[in-house]
């Protein structure tokens, strides 16, 4: 059974720290930020402030950027944990709404970051948004 906290917000914070690690790097941060922004996430259970829902949809550039935020590391980074710095780095740097637009070395992030994502004992499935 999952211990962490089965709500959406919860299972959201949790995936994005599991994802970054101990010492990520910007890349793969951003990386993070294109996979919750472009992806569905099918659930191995429901949330218990969603009864009934076997996932969840991608999210806005905005909230993956608050959850990279509020998940980085280093606490004592403050520019690192400053949503607007990931929000202006991801428009600047991966600004991509679609998997298919992404450059190869990009979407080659995203999809190993999927494929760990999948490992997760809440998730079942990540794929592409339409």
């Amino acid at each position: 059974m999952y211990d962490a906290e089965m709500n959406v917000d919860g299972l959201h914070r949790d995936w994005v720290a599991f994802l970054l690690g101990s010492n990520p790097d910007d890349f793969s941060a951003l990386a993070v930020m294109a996979l919750m922004h472009t992806h569905n996430i099918a659930l191995s259970q429901s949330p218990d402030d969603r009864p009934g829902v076997g996932a969840l949809n991608a999210i806005t550039q905005r909230h993956a950027a608050t959850l990279l935020a509020t998940s980085w590391p280093d606490e004592a980074d403050s520019q690192r944990t400053d949503p607007y710095y990931w929000f202006a780095r991801f428009n600047a740097e991966m600004p991509y709404e679609l998997v298919d637009d992404m450059p190869n070395e990009i979407r080659g992030r995203v999809e190993f970051l999927r494929e760990q994502l999948e490992q997760h004992p809440t998730v079942t499935l990540v794929s592409p948004e339409d």
